[in-house]
Formats: C-alpha cells, sequence, structure tokens
C-alpha cells in the first residue's frame, strides 16, 4: 500500500478543509497519516476512527524563534525518515517550508498547498516587509528540486510564484478553492425574500476570529445602515485562534454580543452551517489580505446567498463583481454600507448575483471536482 503523509499547521484546520480529500485517498489506497498539532483529543480520535494514522508535531504558527524552529524541523525530519512516505503533502506556510525542505533532503517526493500566502506578502507592516524577502528565498529553495508540485487555489499567488521564479523544477498548479459537497450545501431558502414579509436582512459574518478579516468595517457599515431606518442584523459564527496576536478574545466577542451589536453563533459545525447558511440573506466577509478561497464564501454560494467580500487575491478570483456577487474596499466602511442599502433598494439584481455563483460552484468547486484533480496529482508524483 502506497503511503501518502499530510503535514498541517493545526487539527482543527485539516478537519475543516482537508478531510474529505484524505477519505477519497484512503479509499483510493492510500496508508494516510496527518502531522499536525492537536489541540483537541476528540479530533485525534476522530481521525484515527477513520482509518488515519496521527503523528502530533507542535508548529508555532506566528512564531520566529530560530531554536524552536529547529527543534520542530528536526522532529519532522525524524518522523518523515522512519515513515519514509511515496508522498507528502504540506498545506499552508510553515509545514510547506518546512515539509518541503525535508522532503527535498530526503528525496521523497511532495507537494506543497499554498492556500494563501497571507500577510507576510500583503501587509506592509515593517515586519512583514523584512520577513517577505527570507521567506520568499525559503520556498525558492524548496522548488529547486525535481519531484513534486506547488498547488494554489488562486492565479494572483501562482503568478507571485512564477515572477519570483519559485519552483522552476516543479509546476505550479491551479486548483480552484477547497470543494463542498453540493448535496449538502445546497439553496432552501430563497436569499432577500425576508424584504417581502418585514423580516430584518440577516449579514453573516463567519470565519476565523482575526481581526484582520474585517469585522469591525462589517459593524461599523451596518450601524450606518440602521441610521437609515433599515432592520438589519449581524450574526457571527469562527473560531477564536488565539495562536494569533490578532484575534478576538471570548470577552470581546461577547461584549459585542451582550451590546446587541452582533448576535453570536459560536463555533459552527460543518453539519449546522447549511442550515445557518439558509436562514440569512447576505453573507460578508471584508477581510483585508490575501486568502486563498475562503471557505464560507464556496459555502455561500452553493446555497445561494448573496456574497459581499474584499477586492483582495483569492475572494476576487472567485467573486466577479456585479456578475456573482459585490468586490468592494475592505477599509472603505461608506462603500459596504452603501451596497448593503443597495441590495435593499435592488434585490432582484442581488439575488441574480447569487444564483449565477450558485451555479458556478456546482461545476467548479464542488467536492467531486476538486478530489478528483487532487487524486490524479497524488497518482502523479506518488514515487
Amino acid at each position: 500500500m502506497k503511503k501518502l503523509t499530510y503535514i498541517i499547521n493545526v487539527d482543527w484546520y485539516f478537519k475543516l478543509h482537508w478531510v474529505n480529500r484524505a477519505l477519497a485517498a484512503k479509499e483510493s489506497g492510500y496508508d494516510i497519516t496527518i502531522i499536525t498539532h492537536f489541540t483537541s483529543t476528540d479530533i485525534r480520535d476522530y481521525f484515527e476512527g477513520l482509518g488515519f494514522n496521527c503523528i502530533e508535531l507542535s508548529f508555532s504558527r506566528s512564531g520566529v524563534n530560530p531554536f524552536l524552529e529547529l527543534v520542530s524541523l528536526f522532529k519532522l525530519y525524524k518522523h518523515l525518515k522512519e515513515l519514509q512516505p511515496n508522498l507528502v503533502h504540506c498545506i499552508t506556510v510553515k509545514p510547506s517550508i518546512y515539509g518541503g525542505l525535508v522532503a527535498n533532503l530526503l528525496r521523497l517526493s511532495s507537494l506543497k498547498s499554498i492556500t494563501g500566502l497571507g500577510a507576510v506578502f500583503s501587509s506592509e507592516s515593517l515586519l512583514f516587509r523584512l520577513l517577505r524577502p527570507m521567506v520568499t528565498g525559503l520556498y525558492y529553495m524548496v522548488g529547486n528540486f525535481d519531484k513534486g508540485a506547488f498547488i494554489f487555489e488562486n492565479n494572483s499567488d501562482r503568478a507571485i510564484f512564477e515572477s519570483a521564479q519559485i519552483g522552476r523544477k516543479q509546476p505550479l498548479i491551479h486548483i480552484a478553492g477547497a470543494g463542498v459537497d453540493v448535496s449538502h450545501f445546497c439553496e432552501k431558502s430563497v436569499a432577500l425574500d425576508c424584504l417581502e414579509s418585514g423580516k430584518p436582512v440577516i449579514v453573516l459574518f463567519a470565519a476565523r476570529l482575526l481581526k484582520d478579516k474585517g469585522l469591525d468595517t462589517l459593524m461599523s457599515a451596518l450601524e450606518s445602515v440602521k441610521r437609515q431606518g433599515i432592520d438589519v442584523e449581524l450574526w457571527v459564527a469562527g473560531l477564536f485562534d488565539l495562536d494569533s496576536k490578532n484575534s478576538y478574545t471570548e470577552k470581546e466577542i461577547q461584549m459585542l454580543s451582550d451590546d446587541g451589536k452582533i448576535k453570536w453563533l459560536g463555533s459552527v459545525s460543518g453539519q449546522e452551517m447549511p442550515s445557518v447558511l439558509n436562514s440569512v440573506d447576505i453573507v460578508a466577509l471584508p477581510t483585508r489580505y490575501g486568502e486563498g478561497i475562503p471557505r464560507i464564501l464556496i459555502e455561500a454560494g452553493a446555497t445561494a446567498r448573496v456574497v459581499l467580500t474584499s477586492n483582495v487575491s483569492g475572494c476576487n478570483e472567485f467573486v466577479s463583481d456585479k456578475i456573482n456577487g459585490r468586490l468592494l474596499d475592505p477599509s472603505a466602511v461608506e462603500e459596504w454600507s452603501q451596497c448593503i442599502i443597495d441590495i435593499v433598494s435592488n434585490p432582484s439584481s442581488y439575488q441574480s448575483y447569487a444564483e449565477c455563483l450558485a451555479d458556478e460552484v456546482k461545476t467548479r468547486y464542488s467536492d467531486e471536482v476538486v478530489i478528483r484533480r487532487f487524486l490524479e496529482l497524488y497518482d502523479t508524483h506518488c514515487r
């Protein structure tokens, strides 16, 4: 049996975005091992119940302590040397760099999934400007080996690698998004029908609860909309990412809920999300940094919700402005509030955007389409 090893920074991210692809690979005959940091014994038990082998390895996702980074690299080297997988699939930034370097050293074939280049490539803060050439150089080293490939969720990130001549010896492959089960995420109610019955327009913000995701922009925009006499509610769902200095705390979110600025839904599971989406009219994500293609936007598209998001990489590949949704400036509160006012004034146009996006998700972003592409890659690069 061929051995496929996934390397990813944290367990919940794999469960949310990657478990279906791993299951499909297992059903195709691969022996699956997941190397990650397990935040929950429940998640580890869940993976092991699916027949996956699990290895604990803690990645400092935002840290740059040289000693800790070397410890992580050494442990990863030990695990991969012992496992000797036929293929290594590295997901997100540090696993792609560290896993790619170790795989090269051991002469293992590796796939590196770039699920968004994040703040290092989009932020103009001094820290990230200093880190950018170092990270680019590490990616260059990873790609300077003839076994493997880089995989991108959007073409903007792919173009950055191409212009930097990263991966000259490896193909740069584009596979759009994570894929969703379109039989599970389907339209069971019509977005904006609330306007005919006098019910409030409900806007959903669902994401990791990082401040750069733009919740503050959305709250300010909706306060402006309410001052125009429009009945609108903001529902918030998401995971706290306390490993990030940029995360909201539970106390901060609870205060916003207590003040009536949001309706706090907590962490919504994949099983619960279709019901939540069919209860709202608009899904809004004013993220300030480049994404892969945010899963919540794909799920919103599948359920024919009106999608508003930022004109940043990833989001602007999924949404075409005024065709299947709206692309807005993530820091322009007035633009967001005016857009929501326009939705209330002209709902039929936005309903047609939502239906157009639903059709695109079915043809380009379904689990069936995405999983098939990954299985083809596994078979091609497995050594």
